[in-house]
Formats: structure tokens, C-alpha cells, sequence
């Protein structure tokens, strides 16, 4: 009978809160009716003012967009089949048409008319955004089957907004129906829409006076007057003041609140320019994400020569909400060039006019490109349920050899505090759990039951691992008996907090793959042990003992070839021991104070041993000695002759022998096969996140297919929300020719789509890595067949022994 493994406890963050969805419509010609009609969708359900929008142009996404809404983490992603208003329209504008395309005109108007279709760039769209997002999966399956594929408003998943009690049921503010072109699309997605669009709307004729303070309004301000248009009434038209009536957002928002994953304010606002539907969508996801962001459209006189009032102060009040630092107001665009953003930002900065506008104003805003956008998982905004967002729990958990932790029982019930939503018994919400501190990877696409603990039926709810670390839902998903009471109809799963280990593992079977550490990775995880964790590996086999630590690698044929200096002694080909002056000697800078602190707890943890090198004088074997092992008489190694503890076994010195050092056989094989080299690496990717952000790697993993293996990683290491992949050797070239380095680098860029990588690093000892190994490597991952999110950042690391380590 094995002992159970230890037990302890731990805390876990949880909040409530409603869905979250990702909804793709077309970005075509009509795109500002399709936003519109979303947008329309979503305000009519529960918590729908936290939808995201993300056009497709005939099934594509911009690689923006996807940073953006993997950012923005949806719970679902769905399209939103076309009504008979949408595809009437769009033949009616559209132009004349193919026979091809009048078949498919006809077959979408049949199916619009009996089963509502969504078209196939709908569906490609959606399965490219699901692909780069983490949403929820069918229960116990790894393959990427989505929980909920379309969304056409209240269903048994999305409450009618309304049928909550608390709603907002009065009047609002909201896109009229008729406004259309970018001035709707920009309204719609800031205060909601009530009324089914316009599929004929176009922009709303409006005076400038009323222009500049609609622009003030929607970048977040608070003019005194707006237009009557914007304002509806659940029944008759009564005298009221527009800038006083709520959002029509509300509606959706009952017993629910904004709140903040960090500082509010902390992330910087983000001002979108430019007229294209990608323009508006990544305004709406960054404000979505994290709070405060603006879409600037030329019909609001953002390319004026001199802009309105209304977007000076707007943005001067915009301003004011972030912190103040340098960059605390971002502007950018998806369609502009850097150019007309720089123009554009200094056109609003830049006018001596502006005196809204605080002085520093030049310091606390900057144009960036949309490629840089820092889509950072901290700081993030959201919808959650009213005091209910950030609860504390002590959850019993055991500690598994991996590192995972899983929770030893199920944990408690989410219930709803709010009595008004607890009235509501089809209500469905998100539960979302945080360990404190969390080692998973967060995200990525892994399958829900692989985060469940062993106490937990897989087919008990949805879950998905999501940006600030695990979410379910309030429904149970397996068999639930009639009449039992709402409190037992909330699933109470129990879940694992995985080591990276266990997290690249489940991510190798999700894709068919298995994973082994074998090498130098078992070597160091072995010496991991030994010397108390990871950390203390780092310190030692890439820090500043490493040299000392090499040294034991005799060199030559000899003890003169290989320690000239005397410090050391050969005791067989390829091992040798050191003197503590021949490990000062080769330890840099350290003091031999500092050398001594050093080497105190190598020699407790048994990786190094101190002892002497004594002569045998029956067989004259020269061999290593424990202290541990000494004694007067001491007994040969090699023939089990006992010898005398005196000059003739030593030799020199005279006065006492000199004690030397003895390097463990795992170490040894560790230096041989150059396990060194990725803790060089990992040595200084942990030392750069030292005191800023969370670091946790695995060495020397081989991924295996069909039980074959496939490809072997140096180092996979987690550095706060950045998941790094990288190869490391010794040489400045990877060996063969061209083809056999471009099928390395190919394994290497497989393992990196199949984990999601974020960074993809090519690093070496030598000096520098040569020119044709770099073309090669880079072409390499440039061909690759990457997701529609594009390849990885690739870095080459360069001289890995040189003065940084």
C-alpha cells in the first residue's frame, strides 16, 4: 500500500458573472447593417452589453482582430444566422449576380424562410476565431467540437434581458433605426439598439454643432444636449433631457457591474482611427477588454484640419480617466497608415487652440502601430455579477510529484446572493476560478476535463481554461433528476492547477501526442530534487559556478594536460575532481567567500562530495575518496586492499592532504549530453522575470507520435502570460544541409502551433549563430503553416556563456 500524498490547503479567487461571446458578421460592403443587427441581438439578452463583434471579409479575420478577441476571451463563439431582411437587401443593392451566385442567393433566402442558415465565410470565420480563442468544448472530448456554434438572441442559454427582475424598462438611449454608415456603428456599439435596423439606414445627416458633441459622447464624456433621435421610450414620448436617460446597455445589465482584473485605468485607452469595419471592431473589443477605447471615424471629424471642440474635450476628459503615465492613451488604426495616425494624433495634440487639453497631453498620448497593441491578460475589464466577483475560498488540495495541485473535494456552490436574479431559475452564468498564485498556463485552447480533479464526473459541466484561470458553468451538463432543489443544480466541480508538466502533456493528447523527458531532461530533473527545487538547479548549472562545474570534465590525457595549475587531478578519461582553489579559479568574479556560500549547499544536497584523492598501494589506482568514507584505513575502490591514511597515499602536501571535490555521476552526464546549455537559457529568461512576473519551465521533453519519436524540445518555459518554445545548442549552426535544418526547424515550429507559442527561440553558446543557419531557420518559420493568427515571435539568443550569465 503506497502512502497517499500530502494534503494542503490553498486559496482560490471566484467570481460570477454572465457570458461572454464573440459574435462574427459579415464585413463586407453592408458591414454597418451587420453590426447593427449584432448589436441588436445581443442587447436583448442578458449581459449582451459584453458581446464582442469581429467581422470576416469572405471568411477571413485580420490577424489584429484575433489578438484582439483572444485578449477579450470569449466563452462562445457564434454566428448569427441571416434573416430574409439581410439577404432581400443585399440582393437588392449588391449588383447583378453570377448563376453560381443566384443559386446560392436562392438556396440562403430558402433556408433564412425554414431553418435560418448562416453562410459558409460565417463559418469559416467563426471556426478561425474558436481556433485562437479557449471556448467551451463538448464535455470529455479533446477535439475542438464548441459547446454553442450560433447565437439569434433569448434562448435557453441567453435569458431574455428583460424577463430579469431589476431590468432597466424605461426610456433609453439607443441607435435609432435609421442611422446607419459608421455615425450608427459607432452609436450602436456605445449606447446599444433597441429597434431592429435599418437595413437602408445610411449616415444621419447632423449639423457640426451636433457632430462634435455626439464625438464627445462617444469618447465617454458628458454634453448637455444630444440629439432627441437617440432617446427611446418603452411606450409615449415624454419631455425629458437625452444626456440624463441611461444607455440602452442597461437593459441588459440586471444585478450586473463593470469591474476590473487590476487598477481601473491602469491599461491606457486606446483611440482607433480610420472608416473600416476592422477600425470599429477593435475600438469595441479594446474597450470590451479593458475599459476605455474610442472608434474616431472621419464622419465625426477626426481628419479635419482643425477638430471639433466636442473631441477635444473628449478626449481631454478621456484622458483624465486613465492614469497618468506616458503612454496612458494609445492611438492607432487597422486601415490607416502610421503616417495618417501620427498626423491625426497631432492634429488633436498639436493644436495651440486645444487648451482642454492638458499640457503633458504629448507625453501621455502616442501613436502606435496596430501590430504592437500590448494585449496584456492583466488589467482587464468585464461583467460580473454585483458583489459577487471576488470571493475568497480555502480549498483542501493535494499535492501531486508533478507540482499539480488538485482540490481534494468539490467545491462550493456558486449560488446567486442577488435575490432578484435567484428568482430567475433559467438563469445561467459563469462561475470563474482563480488560484492564488496560479502555475497552469492559462488559455490555449485545452480541453475542459483535463483541468477536472479525479473526484469530478468529465461530463458533469462545461469548463475551459480561461485568462485569469478556469471558468464553468452554472448548468450541469450530465443527467439531473426532477424537483431536487436549485442549490443541487449548480454543479460543483473539483479542479487541478496543472504544473506546466501535466499542462504540456494534456495538450500533446489533445493532438494526439504523448510526451516522455528522457536525457538530460530526466538529469535535471534528478538534480532539481537534489538540490530543493528548480531554482537552485538555475543557480547552480547556469550561474556563476558553471565554469567550476565544466572543470570537472577532464581535458586531456593526463593530470598535467588536463589541470596545468595543479588544482586538479584526472582520475579517468573525461572526469577529474578539483581542489577548492581550482574551483575559485574558474568561478569569475566570486570572492572565495562568496565561492564557499556557494558550494556549502551543493555539498549538503550531495552534488558535489568532498573528500581526498588517495593512491592504492596494492594496484596503484589514484582514486576519489568520500569524506564520508574515510577512515585511518581506508579500503581501495578498485581490489578491496586496505591502505594506511598517510604521505604515501597522498603524496603532496606534506603537512596534510588536500581536500577535493567530487562532481555527481548525474551531473556528469548532464555536462556530457549539454543539459547546461537550456538552463543557460532558462537562466536568464527566469532572471529577466524576476520581481515582475511569474517563470516556470520544463527541460529536455520529447514529443512522441504513434509511438515514435516526433520531436524534442530543449526548453518549454512559461514567463508571465508568454509561453516560449526553444532550441539550444553548443554550435553556431543547426547540423545538415539546408533541407536537414529547414525539417528541424519544422518539427520545432509544429510543437510551437501545437502548444500556441508565443515565442519561438533559436539560441547558441557560440559567439553568434552563422548567416546561412539564421536565413535558414527564418525561412523556415516564415513557410510554416501557422493558425490565422500567425507564427510565433522568433528570436535568435546568441553567445549564452558570454557576461550576462
Amino acid at each position: 500500500m503506497t502512502d497517499a500524498p500530502p494534503m494542503a490547503y490553498s486559496v482560490l479567487k471566484r467570481g460570477l458573472r454572465p457570458s461572454r461571446v464573440a459574435m462574427v458578421f459579415d464585413g463586407g460592403e453592408f458591414w454597418s447593417y451587420h453590426a447593427r443587427r449584432a448589436l441588436y441581438l445581443a442587447n436583448q439578452v442578458w449581459g449582451g452589453a459584453g458581446f464582442a463583434l469581429i467581422p470576416h471579409h469572405d471568411g477571413v479575420v485580420n490577424p489584429v482582430l484575433l489578438h484582439a478577441v483572444q485578449a477579450y476571451d470569449p466563452d462562445f463563439v457564434v454566428a448569427s444566422p441571416r434573416s430574409v431582411e439581410d439577404i432581400a437587401y443585399s440582393d437588392k443593392f449588391g449588383g447583378g449576380r453570377t448563376p453560381s451566385e443566384s443559386r446560392e442567393y436562392a438556396t440562403l433566402l430558402a433556408g433564412a424562410l425554414s431553418t435560418r442558415q448562416v453562410t459558409a465565410g460565417d463559418l469559416q470565420a467563426r471556426d478561425t476565431v474558436a481556433e485562437v480563442c479557449s471556448p467551451y468544448f463538448q464535455p470529455a472530448e479533446d477535439t475542438p467540437r464548441e459547446a454553442l456554434r450560433s447565437f439569434s438572441g433569448p434562448s435557453k442559454d441567453f435569458p431574455r434581458a428583460l424577463d430579469v427582475p431589476g431590468a432597466e424598462t424605461g426610456h433609453v438611449l439607443a441607435c435609432p433605426p435609421n442611422w446607419g454608415g459608421t455615425v450608427g456603428a459607432a452609436v450602436a456599439a456605445h449606447a446599444g439598439v433597441v429597434e431592429p435596423p435599418n437595413p437602408g439606414a445610411s449616415e444621419p445627416d447632423l449639423d457640426r454643432p451636433t457632430v462634435a458633441r455626439l464625438a464627445q459622447w462617444l469618447l465617454g464624456g458628458s454634453p448637455t444636449e444630444l440629439p432627441m433621435d437617440l432617446v427611446w421610450f418603452p411606450t409615449v414620448a415624454t419631455s425629458i433631457f437625452p444626456h440624463e436617460a441611461p444607455l440602452s446597455h442597461r437593459r441588459t445589465m440586471a444585478g450586473i457591474e463593470r469591474v476590473y482584473s487590476g487598477f481601473p485605468g491602469g491599461e491606457p485607452a486606446l483611440i482607433v482611427i480610420g472608416d473600416s469595419v476592422d477600425d470599429f471592431a477593435l475600438a469595441h473589443l479594446w474597450k470590451l477588454t479593458y475599459g476605455r477605447g474610442a472608434w474616431l471615424p472621419s464622419a465625426l471629424g477626426a481628419d479635419e484640419d482643425r477638430p471639433s471642440w466636442g473631441l477635444h474635450v473628449g478626449l481631454a476628459e478621456l484622458l483624465d480617466e486613465v492614469s497618468h503615465q506616458p503612454g496612458s492613451m494609445l492611438f492607432t488604426s487597422a486601415s490607416r497608415t502610421t503616417g495618417d495616425v501620427q498626423s491625426v494624433h497631432d492634429r488633436f495634440f498639436g493644436d495651440p487652440g486645444a487648451e482642454e487639453v492638458s499640457s503633458d497631453a504629448d507625453h501621455l498620448s502616442r501613436p502606435v502601430p496596430v501590430g504592437e497593441l500590448p494585449w496584456r491578460r492583466t488589467g482587464t475589464s468585464h461583467l460580473a455579477v454585483d458583489e459577487q466577483y471576488d470571493d475568497a475560498l480555502p480549498v483542501p488540495i493535494v499535492l501531486e510529484d508533478t507540482g499539480t495541485r488538485s482540490m481534494a473535494a468539490p467545491s462550493p456552490p456558486a449560488t446567486l446572493l442577488n435575490p432578484d436574479l435567484a428568482a430567475h431559475t433559467e438563469l445561467t452564468w459563469h462561475i470563474d476560478f482563480a488560484w492564488q498564485p496560479s502555475m497552469s498556463v492559462l488559455g490555449r485552447g485545452l480541453p475542459g476535463h483535463s483541468l477536472f480533479s479525479e473526484v469530478t464526473n468529465p461530463w458533469l459541466t462545461l469548463a475551459r481554461s480561461s485568462r485569469q484561470g478556469i471558468s464553468h458553468r452554472s448548468r450541469r451538463f450530465d443527467f439531473v433528476i426532477g424537483g431536487i432543489p436549485q442549490v443541487n443544480r449548480i454543479p460543483r466541480p473539483a479542479f487541478k492547477d496543472l504544473s506546466l508538466a501535466d499542462w504540456v502533456g494534456a495538450k500533446a493528447r489533445q493532438n494526439g501526442y504523448s510526451t516522455v523527458v528522457k536525457g538530460a531532461g530526466g538529469h535535471t530533473i534528478q538534480l532539481g530534487r537534489m538540490l530543493g527545487g528548480r531554482e537552485s538547479f538555475l543557480d547552480l548549472f547556469a550561474g556563476p559556478l558553471l565554469p567550476a562545474l565544466r572543470g570537472f570534465q577532464a581535458k586531456g590525457n593526463s593530470t598535467r594536460e588536463a589541470y596545468p595549475a595543479h588544482d586538479g587531478v584526472r582520475i579517468q578519461a573525461g572526469e577529474g575532481v578539483l581542489s577548492f582553489a581550482g574551483i575559485c579559479a574558474r568561478s569569475g568574479p566570486l570572492t572565495a567567500s562568496e565561492v564557499r556560500d556557494r558550494l556549502d549547499p551543493v555539498l549538503r544536497a550531495g552534488v558535489l562530495t568532498r573528500g581526498l584523492v588517495l593512491r592504492c598501494a596494492t594496484c596503484d589506482e589514484v582514486q576519489f575518496q568520500a569524506v564520508d568514507k574515510l577512515r585511518q584505513r581506508w579500503v581501495c575502490v578498485r581490489c578491496d586492499a586496505v591502505n594506511d591514511l598517510d604521505r604515501t597515499s597522498w603524496h603532496d602536501p606534506v603537512e596534510e592532504p588536500t581536500w577535493f571535490y567530487d562532481l555527481h555521476p548525474i551531473a556528469r552526464r548532464l555536462l556530457k549530453e549539454h543539459g547546461e546549455i537550456p538552463a543557460l537559457l532558462a537562466g536568464q529568461l527566469a532572471l529577466a522575470a524576476r520581481g515582475k512576473e511569474s517563470y516556470r519551465d520544463l527541460a529536455e521533453i520529447t514529443f512522441v507520435e504513434g509511438g515514435k519519436p516526433s520531436a524534442e524540445i530543449d526548453l518549454i518555459a512559461y514567463r508571465g502570460n508568454t509561453l516560449i518554445v526553444a532550441e539550444c545548442k553548443s554550435a553556431d549552426h543547426l547540423d545538415g544541409a539546408n533541407k536537414k535544418r529547414k525539417a528541424e526547424t519544422i518539427k520545432k515550429c509544429r510543437i510551437a502551433r501545437l502548444l500556441r507559442a508565443d515565442l519561438l527561440i533559436f539560441a547558441t553558446t557560440a559567439e553568434a549563430w552563422q548567416a546561412a543557419t539564421r536565413m535558414a531557420i527564418a525561412d523556415a518559420v516564415r513557410e510554416f503553416e501557422w493558425s490565422a493568427i500567425g507564427a510565433p515571435t522568433l528570436e535568435f539568443v546568441e553567445n549564452l556563456d558570454g557576461p550576462a550569465r
